[in-house]
């Protein structure tokens, strides 16, 4: 896909790797940046 900027997909991490498999096999390379987690508060971690 073309967007003027990125584009940002949640996906359930028991499926990231089929989803990333997928996106290849179309010529995207996709790149994890973070993972949601349970808790309280915001974490950043540069």
């Amino acid at each position: 896909p073309q967007t003027s900027g990125g584009l940002l997909v949640g996906v359930p991490a028991a499926h990231a790797g089929a989803w990333q498999r997928a996106c290849a096999a179309r010529g995207v390379t996709p790149t994890q940046i973070g993972e949601v987690i349970s808790g309280s508060g915001v974490i950043v971690v540069p």
